[in-house]
């Protein structure tokens, strides 16, 4: 793939995800198509992007529970999920893993391009040409003796139209959501400037008291409800974290705006 890229593209760096060649905060997005499936050690990984990424980290992934409804893993190929479970993450665990997660679902267009798996799930012949399935990781990981019946049973049912009496709208279906999910996590401060504003009980150089302030979001999520405790030898009266959430830091407007550089 290094090889196919365009004269004058950007540099490419070869290295394996759980030991990424970059140095801390060295970048300030990344980004995974497709990839964690592939990966060793699916934490670690995780980890290393959060270490080098100064801003946001992006990937492309799967929620099997969806995907397990698509008619190809449902009705022919449920060993296809069952794999997939064992490698892909779920939504749950980068939700718990990434900070500030955001998980937007991604339909797949009728006409989709790009002929993985479950992006043919309008065009079903496409799943009997061989030149097809190589492009997939998936039909390479499954045995024959699992694949080829399955292929055989489909073959049937296009032939006697009985896959287009169960399924035949599909084909003319602008899109379909077979699982594809968009999950980011915003680590710079715009996670923080974005932040709607709400009332919280902030420490004032007068002692407690309600301001209008941008808040992590622990304190946004807990309706800014949460008591900060009092400055310690190594915190400033603008630096303060709260009482509950370890490492996790609300900060003034003011250090806020001069930290972003803004």
């Amino acid at each position: 793939m290094i090889a196919q890229r365009p004269p004058g593209a950007a540099p490419a760096i070869q290295g394996v995800a759980e030991s990424l060649p970059l140095e801390d905060k060295s970048v300030d997005a990344t980004m995974g198509v497709f990839t964690m499936q592939h990966w060793d050690d699916v934490d670690r990984g995780l980890a290393e992007l959060l270490r080098v990424t100064r801003d946001r980290v992006v990937l492309f992934t799967l929620d099997l529970d969806v995907t397990a409804e698509m008619w190809l893993c449902r009705d022919y190929l449920p060993e296809i999920v069952e794999h997939d479970r064992g490698t892909f993450p779920t939504i749950a665990h980068l939700e718990a893993t990434l900070p500030n997660p955001r998980v937007e679902a991604i339909s797949a267009p009728g006409d989709c391009t790009d002929g993985f798996c479950v992006a043919l799930w309008s065009r079903p012949e496409a799943h009997l040409d061989p030149g097809v399935r190589r492009s997939s990781s998936i039909w390479h990981l499954l045995p024959d003796p699992v694949v080829e019946p399955a292929l055989d049973r489909l073959r049937r049912d296009l032939e006697s139209g009985d896959w287009d009496r169960r399924y035949g709208p599909l084909r003319t279906q602008a899109s379909l959501d077979v699982g594809l999910r968009l999950v980011t996590a915003e680590l710079g401060w715009k996670s923080l400037r974005t932040t709607t504003p709400r009332k919280w009980t902030a420490l004032t150089p007068g002692g407690f008291g309600s301001a209008a302030r941008p808040m992590c979001l622990p304190c946004w999520r807990s309706g800014g409800s949460r008591r900060l405790g009092p400055p310690g030898p190594t915190r400033s009266r603008r630096f303060v974290s709260c009482s509950i959430a370890i490492r996790t830091l609300c900060f003034s407007p003011s250090w806020a705006k001069r930290s972003s550089g803004r």
